[in-house]
């Protein structure tokens, strides 16, 4: 039998080495799948034939050993398999795939904020102020000096500063052509456009590069969110590919680089991505130097950055410390300039139609444009004009009894004295604006009272629980779920509900594995009812355990000093998982399987260790095959196709700790107790044995921080608690959709929404007096600002 196994092992050895040599990637993978295959068949025949012979213990073993190299070749077949598939990738085709994505991102968001309707506003700009930017000499100097020449061609470059200037038309001529290094920095005061102009600019250099091979693709990073102090540049901007267009998580094989790193840091790395940073003012006042200083010591010679703020925060930090002046290396930079009047003017007149009666109802307005007046100060930026079109030029269709107010009252100077509270009163009136109803008779999804309560509840979310980040991801509203019984009650009654339903699920597998496995050692088929329904009975039982248990273990965590918070950490949302027998731990699981069975074996008998082991390997397969899938990489993630697959992920990496638990363990105890005689507990014992171990591993999984854990039953718990608590609305993935689609309030950046303007953000927060704090869920305010 050894000399005809070795015989089998040096043909198969050929067969791999002829696919590799012949068939790629394909052939090794062909190859990997029937060495598995035979291996395993292999020690199962060979264990049968022992058996059937009456070999003993140390013939078995020795002949069961020799499939070991099997499975490692096995493993290593499907592993450089797997890396091979990354490396084959091109990283050119990657970056396509990426451009494209990142241009049907922001086309879509171009048209839901209507920024072409009735037709874009022209943005100017000039010279940013020589003491925040490099001397023009120094830039030609510093991109002569670059390893591999300058980045644009020289005699495209302007011969100073001056000949930056241009309008919102221009913008793609001045960073390719004009900047001799292709770094700018774009600063501008509120609301005059500096994001628009830079999704402009996005989409001219995509264009640019469908036709030019060798552009890298631009891709819009909200500075926001990174911590200079405790994460790199390059990690940060690899971690947000990563969450947006999920991806570029898959790994891949990098030049210079031992093993793997993910598609986003590869693209990285080489260059294939130009980073646009936007909002640097964004960032807490402490940060924005670190940050700035971090950019500089990540960039390389001829790459290329753009970086936007605000002109006085940038100031703040180029200044520093005042010992020390820091600036983007190697940058020129433009500062954008307020509308002229005529086109206000023009524009506000044509958004309400363009006839005789729109010149009427806007004439007191438009003869105050361009003056000190503070009508005229304050609608001269984009964002002032969007806001006082939403709230005073009815929509085509809107229900005639519906009262539009006249923009006359913006010339009031009792009403507005000053441009400060016309501003406080644009940003107030737009959400009702917003929610206007336009179709005569149509009920509103959400009411204005329930849209204004739940914006303002966010602003605040965003501006004390999260430190005034921008930044609205569902995965971070339970840092606001507090710590109180009501709060508890509905976490538990959440659990209860995602649980059960999975543990009856998982253990119905695990009865009719048991019932399998008690007619294989002379049961009958009657045991397979019996196994189901008490394993059905365990499983409701300690799912309601496990939702209790783990509402108890949160309760007991607010004994220790700290945040008055159930979650005091982010939970993480997972982009998706599948399963596959080529991971290393579903090889595992199978091979400490046969170990148990072969343990079993030698020490009970061959068919008893068959019945052992083949539950076990089945159990560890099922279990170790679950990972992470690959996506999509043309496609941005979008917040609730995010939750959607982090819901999904959630319940199959469960179901499969479930599963696997009670087969395991439900199909070997049934296999003891029948063997011990114990035939009318065997059901019982096995089947309350097995749920219970399945509930285990699953809670393992949940609350113990396992490579699955997800942040949906999070969510879901704080989105009901949100709901009877606060008054917010119950499906708040669709009011989020719906004030971004619909209502232009929020915007989408990827997987992730933020409020039209930060702005906006601030006052909605700052209108929280005494009716929003008995409405937030923190009323007794003992965190007011937990740590994230």
């Amino acid at each position: 039998m050894n000399d005809r196994q070795f015989r089998c092992d040096g043909a198969l050895v050929r067969t791999m080495m002829i696919g590799m040599a012949t068939g790629g990637r394909d052939a090794r993978g062909y190859v990997g799948l029937v060495y598995l295959a035979l291996t395993i068949f292999g020690v199962g025949g060979a264990v049968f034939l022992a058996h059937y012979f009456h070999l003993g213990v140390a013939a078995t073993a020795a002949t069961v050993l020799t499939a070991a190299p099997g499975l490692y070749l096995a493993w290593a077949t499907f592993r450089a398999d797997h890396l091979d598939a990354g490396s084959g990738q091109d990283l050119a085709r990657i970056a396509d795939d990426l451009a494209r994505a990142v241009r049907a991102q922001w086309q879509d968001e171009v048209r839901l904020r209507r920024l072409n309707d009735p037709y874009a506003l022209a943005v100017s700009w000039r010279p940013a102020p020589d003491d925040l930017v490099e001397a023009w000499p120094l830039l030609a100097s510093i991109a002569r000096a670059w390893p591999e020449g300058p980045a644009s061609d020289p005699n495209g470059w302007t011969h100073g500063s001056d000949g930056l200037s241009g309008d919102w038309s221009q913008i793609l001529e001045v960073f390719t052509t004009r900047v001799p290094t292709r770094r700018l920095v774009v600063l501008g005061e509120p609301g005059t456009g500096k994001t628009m102009l830079l999704v402009k600019l996005t989409e001219a250099l995509i264009d640019l590069r469908a036709g030019e091979a060798g552009w890298p693709a631009p891709v819009i990073f909200s500075l926001a969110s990174w911590n200079p102090f405790g994460q790199g540049l390059y990690e940060w901007m690899a971690a947000c590919l990563v969450r947006d267009y999920p991806g570029l998580e898959q790994p891949i094989s990098a030049p210079g680089r031992r093993g793997s790193v993910t598609r986003a840091r590869a693209l990285l790395d080489q260059r294939m991505i130009l980073p646009i940073l936007d909002g640097l003012d964004e960032l807490p006042a402490l940060s924005r130097s670190a940050a700035l200083d971090a950019i500089n010591g990540s960039l390389t010679p001829g790459q290329g950055v753009i970086v936007s703020s605000r002109t006085r925060e940038y100031r703040e930090a180029a200044a520093s410390d005042g010992r020390i002046s820091i600036k983007l290396a190697g940058a020129a930079g433009i500062e954008l300039q307020p509308l002229d009047a005529a086109a206000v003017a023009s524009y506000l007149v044509r958004d309400s139609g363009g006839d005789a009666s729109a010149l009427s109802r806007w004439e007191p307005v438009v003869q105050q444009l361009g003056a000190d007046s503070p009508v005229g100060l304050t609608l001269r930026t984009p964002l002032m004009l969007f806001l006082a079109r939403t709230i005073y030029n009815p929509r085509p269709g809107t229900d005639p009894d519906v009262v539009v107010p006249d923009p006359a009252a913006l010339c009031d100077p009792a009403l507005f004295p000053d441009q400060a509270a016309l501003e406080r009163h644009l940003f107030d009136a737009f959400v009702p604006a917003a929610y206007r109803p336009i179709v005569p008779g149509a009920t509103l999804p959400f009411p204005v009272d329930q849209a204004k309560r739940a914006l303002t509840f966010l602003a605040r979310h965003l501006d004390h629980d999260l430190r005034g980040t921008p930044d609205l991801a569902w995965w971070r509203l339970p840092l606001a779920l507090p710590r109180r019984p009501t709060a508890l009650f509905v976490w538990t009654i959440a659990a209860m509900t995602v649980m059960i339903p999975v543990s009856v699920v998982g253990a119905c597998v695990g009865g009719v594995m048991y019932g399998l496995v008690s007619r294989i050692t002379g049961g009958s088929w009657a045991d397979m009812a019996a196994g189901i329904v008490a394993m059905e009975s365990a499983g409701f039982t300690l799912a309601v355990v496990f939702a209790i248990g783990t509402a108890g273990v949160i309760a007991a965590r607010g004994l220790l000093p700290g945040t008055s918070r159930i979650w005091s950490r982010e939970p993480a949302p997972l982009n998706t998982v599948g399963w596959s027998v080529a991971s290393r731990t579903a090889l595992l699981g199978a091979a400490i399987g046969f170990a148990a069975g072969i343990a079993v074996a030698t020490v009970v008998g061959v068919s008893v260790g068959i019945a052992v082991g083949f539950p076990i390997a089945i159990g560890g397969v099922i279990l170790g095959g679950v990972r992470p899938a690959a996506a999509d990489v043309t496609k941005a993630g979008r917040p609730a196709s995010l939750l959607a697959r982090d819901r999904r992920s959630f319940l199959q990496g469960v179901f499969a700790a479930v599963a696997a638990g009670t087969i395991t363990v439900g199909a070997a105890q049934a296999v003891w107790n029948r063997l011990s005689g114990d035939l009318a507990q065997a059901a019982v014992k096995g089947s309350i044995s097995g749920a219970t171990v399945g509930l285990v591993v699953a809670i393992i999984y949940v609350a113990a921080g396992m490579p699955y854990r997800s942040a949906w039953l999070p969510f879901t718990a704080t989105r009901w608690y949100l709901t009877l608590r606060c008054g917010l609305p119950r499906d708040l993935m669709g009011f989020l959709s719906d004030a971004h689609e619909r209502r232009g309030v929020l915007r989408q950046v990827a997987g992730l929404y933020q409020f039209r303007h930060v702005d906006l953000q601030r006052r909605l927060a700052g209108e929280l007096a005494h009716d929003a704090r008995r409405n937030s869920p923190d009323m007794d305010n003992e965190d007011p600002q937990p740590g994230v």
